[in-house]
């Protein structure tokens, strides 16, 4: 039976959406700053590397997991959500940049500041994916909600299919590139779509008994697994298995997202709240020069403290930047405010006219 009734906040998933994105901060904090362990690093530090490979695994499934939330509550072109969705980009691009500038942190440059304003510098690729999303729900959402639940599981289990073996084993269609595209994300939408359709009680043939966070950690390991395999017995580690159209991977992420999902939590006004942040810790710490920062604060700890030290400077440094973007999207959420209080209503009066 299809749910009809619009949901409200819900703070287990708000909480997901908080996690999913401190996942990203670790993949970035992770490999993103010390590179990939390679065969050779065995030599150096055996734990180090499998640590490091460890994490990654667990942690990979961030963006999968945000893209799963996005489609349990359906994304919808609205000129609201589309303009609060561009100012935080030209909040976090533009503005930080040259705030950055005046302070003294980064020297003026033209052409990156075009590249800025235009949203195509190397660390907006999500944005990019995202953006095109909400361009293409309309008619992903009247596709969704006109066919048959069969016909829908059948559609969602070929594409699957088809972009594990074609965009993912063999490569063979470029238009998936390791998940990193708005063909990845739309299946991963798809899925969220189902499961807010058809209810949290789809298994995927597996036993009801069966924790969701189980099923999780075993395609989790099976991933690691094989990563160990690669990183052991090769002399180049296997790149794919940290690809966001992993199978293994997305099969993960869709059971972490259940297992949030049944997570009985009641309205936390805190945890919605702090949720609200999410997308600008991500713009902010995905911008390069806010990495240059924590990147080399990363590699100061590692080099000079002891394993257990560097881990608290680690999560210390992951809390720090949540809690300080938080603090600056305040001043994000006052402006956005103050100047659509201004170009909204006229714009929204056009639109009106306009039929759109």
């Amino acid at each position: 039976m299809k749910m009809e009734s619009r949901l409200s906040r819900q703070s287990n998933l708000e909480l997901l959406r908080i996690i999913s994105i401190l996942f990203v901060l670790i993949v970035h904090f992770d490999f993103g700053t010390f590179g990939v362990p390679v065969h050779a690093d065995l030599l150096n530090s055996k734990s180090t590397a499998i640590v490091k490979c460890l994490i990654e695994c667990f942690a990979i499934i961030g963006v999968n997991a945000f893209v799963l939330i996005s489609g349990y509550f359906g994304v919808k072109i609205k000129i609201n959500s589309v303009m609060n969705l561009l100012f935080q980009c030209f909040f976090y691009s533009v503005i930080l940049y040259i705030v950055l500038w005046i302070l003294g942190f980064v020297d003026f440059n033209a052409k990156r500041m075009l590249q800025k304003f235009l949203f195509v510098t190397e660390s907006n690729w999500f944005i990019s994916c995202y953006l095109g999303l909400l361009v293409f729900s309309p008619m992903v959402n009247n596709f969704i909600d006109s066919v048959k639940r069969r016909k829908l599981e059948l559609f969602i289990i070929s594409i699957f299919l088809f972009q594990s073996y074609f965009g993912y084993l063999r490569f063979a269609c470029a238009g998936f590139w390791h998940g990193y595209s708005i063909l990845s994300f739309i299946i991963i939408y798809c899925i969220g779509r189902y499961i807010r359709l058809y209810g949290s009680d789809v298994r995927f043939f597996l036993n009801k008994k069966i924790s969701d966070f189980l099923v999780y950690v075993f395609f989790i390991s099976l991933n690691f697994f094989a990563v160990l395999f690669f990183l052991f017995y090769t002399n180049q580690p296997l790149m794919k298995l940290y690809d966001y159209n992993n199978p293994l991977l997305i099969i993960a992420s869709v059971y972490f997202f259940l297992f949030f999902l049944k997570l009985k939590i009641p309205q936390n006004k805190c945890i919605n709240m702090v949720a609200i942040s999410t997308l600008a810790v991500l713009l902010f710490h995905s911008q390069a020069e806010i990495g240059v920062y924590y990147k080399s604060i990363l590699h100061y700890a590692f080099d000079n403290y002891a394993t257990f030290q560097f881990f608290l400077v680690a999560i210390g440094l992951l809390l720090l930047i949540y809690i300080v973007v938080f603090l600056i999207d305040q001043i994000r959420i006052w402006m956005q405010k103050k100047l659509f209080e201004y170009i909204l209503p006229p714009i929204n009066n056009l639109m009106s006219k306009l039929k759109l």
